[in-house]
């Protein structure tokens, strides 16, 4: 529903003309075990809490992890950086290393790496199914979008210039 009027979907429309069609969308926020994790999380800042000492899994996808930074220390534009900021991030990251287990590359790795150790909390760029994923694998987690903000996303199909069968091209797009 969220998807029926694509004017108030930011990043598929320029000057009132379509370029993508939305199909998925997400947030990128904070997955937590809630036998671990009490009281559930509500700041990014649990994550330097010196009680989940190796026990903090992090995406090795540095663009979500640096502007997560940037939210969690109130930048003003994630997105866009200055120097000095990048600074300020790099120390909090390296402030940040005692807590962390490991990095991970994907949703399925992030679990094994769960269920080999003691990790408590999680930094997740699949948000809301990376838990589902959790979950359905038995493990008692939640999720929380800190209060300091998160990151989205939004998955578009689009039809990129020169496509060869924009008949059936436009059929996929009419069918979504």
């Amino acid at each position: 529903p969220q998807f029926k009027d694509l004017s108030k979907v930011a990043g598929v429309t320029r000057d009132g003309k379509v370029y993508g069609l939305p199909l998925a969308y997400g947030s990128i926020g904070l997955i937590y075990d809630v036998k671990r994790v009490n009281p559930p999380p509500t700041s990014w800042s649990v994550l330097w809490d010196p009680r989940y000492k190796g026990q903090v899994l992090l995406s090795d996808t540095s663009e979500v992890n640096v502007t997560m930074m940037a939210i969690a220390l109130g930048m003003p534009n994630p997105y866009k950086l200055s120097a000095e900021e990048l600074a300020k991030i790099k120390a909090k990251f390296l402030e940040l290393r005692p807590n962390v287990a490991s990095y991970y590359s994907s949703p399925e790795e992030s679990i094994q790496i769960y269920e080999a150790g003691e990790v408590a909390l999680i930094f997740t760029p699949w948000g809301e199914q990376g838990t589902g994923m959790f979950k359905k694998a038995g493990h008692d987690v939640a999720y929380v979008i800190p209060q300091e903000g998160a990151q989205g996303w939004v998955d578009a199909w689009a039809m990129t210039k020169g496509a060869k069968d924009q008949d059936l091209a436009y059929k996929w797009l009419n069918f979504f």
